[in-house]
């Protein structure tokens, strides 16, 4: 009988591994495509298991801040070199009477130290550091009239090099102890809201159409007979029609204004309600979730006013607020003096239907 050729399928699993282990026997970079014969570069196995498992996990690097206190084992710890840099360019150019934008201070940081400062730094370092700088937004000519960010000390007077030295040092202190009482993460810092042309526009447009309105209406009358009586026998010179309109108009302002402050004052009540539970269930919850009794009241703050959907408040009406429910609200909150910043400690066990009826 005749053997018949049988063609079997090849094993790609073997084929495979022949391939890895003739790479690693003759531990070059470089195999031999089959199916081409070209050379293909592969990366190594020890490169790829290296990058991954001789790097630290969150969780040892946290602990090593944690219990040892070196802040050089955090990623973070180049902010300290970065604020430093800001500093001494912030002040380079307030001496030579130069915008302090924050576009010229990246270009003077790069040109004079090579060092390449983002604006992620900068909001991480207002994280830890939220009164490290006044930041606003203002027109800056150079870029077309856009608005930029504009960074001022806090201090008005000019800085000497001493006391830049201090506030790298109080960094340094305010950096470490986030980072061992948040972890090795921080949270970007939420900058201000930034104007745009559109609101520029309808800005100036408002205030024409009002200069507008106060031209015509001096023009046609006296402004002292604007709340007369118009029943009120009068034997002045008639009054326009455009000047009676004018007048009409200006009364029915009026009497919506009073008609609205009257019920502002209800309204004002029941939005102050909805801000006192909105914040206390917020409370609750952020402190449930940490598993935690004591935070820094800065990152509650801030933790409150970034999360907050609801309701538009500032990080000092949130403050307010949270005064208030330490008084109002017994053996709950209470406000801990703490050489790193205040600490708000909350009472736990205290139930949150009970908080919000006390409020309610």
């Amino acid at each position: 009988m005749k053997s018949k050729n049988i063609n079997v399928a090849p094993d790609l699993n073997s084929v495979l591994q022949k391939k890895v282990k003739l790479y690693e026997d003759s531990q070059c970079t470089t195999l031999l495509n089959e199916n081409s014969n070209s050379v293909e570069s592969i990366p190594t196995l020890s490169k790829i298991a290296s990058k991954y498992l001789n790097k630290p996990s969150l969780r040892e690097r946290f602990q090593q801040i944690n219990e040892t206190g070196n802040l050089q084992t955090s990623k973070y710890y180049s902010l300290i070199s970065i604020l430093s840099a800001i500093d001494t360019q912030l002040l380079f150019l307030k001496q030579r009477r130069e915008s302090l934008f924050w576009p010229n201070i990246v270009k003077s940081c790069y040109d004079s130290q090579q060092l390449q400062v983002t604006t992620r730094q900068l909001q991480e370092i207002l994280t830890v550091w939220n009164q490290g700088y006044i930041i606003n937004w203002e027109k800056f000519e150079k870029q077309n009239g856009n608005y930029e960010l504009l960074l001022k000390f806090p201090d008005k007077q000019l800085l000497n090099s001493q006391e830049l030295n201090s506030r790298k040092e109080l960094f340094k202190d305010k950096l470490e102890s986030f980072l061992q009482f948040n972890g090795d993460y921080i949270e970007p810092f939420k900058l201000p809201y930034k104007p745009s042309y559109s609101d520029l526009k309808i800005k100036k447009d408002n205030n024409q159409q009002i200069k507008s309105d106060c031209v015509q209406f001096s023009q046609s009358i006296n402004i002292t007979r604007i709340f007369q009586d118009k029943d009120k026998p009068n034997d002045n010179k008639p009054l326009s029609s455009v000047s009676q309109k004018l007048i009409d108009k200006l009364r029915e302002r009026k009497l919506q204004e009073k008609q609205k402050s009257d019920e502002s004052q209800d309204d004002k009540q029941q939005s102050s309600k909805k801000q006192h539970i909105l914040v206390a269930t917020m409370l609750h919850q952020y402190y449930q979730q940490r598993d935690v009794s004591n935070m820094f009241l800065n990152n509650v703050l801030k933790y409150i006013h970034d999360h907050n959907s609801n309701v538009l408040m500032s990080i000092e009406q949130i403050k307010t607020i949270i005064m208030n429910l330490i008084q109002t609200i017994e053996n709950w909150l209470q406000l801990i003096d703490n050489p790193g910043g205040q600490i708000l400690r909350l009472n736990k066990e205290k139930d949150i239907p009970n908080i919000i009826n006390q409020l309610q």
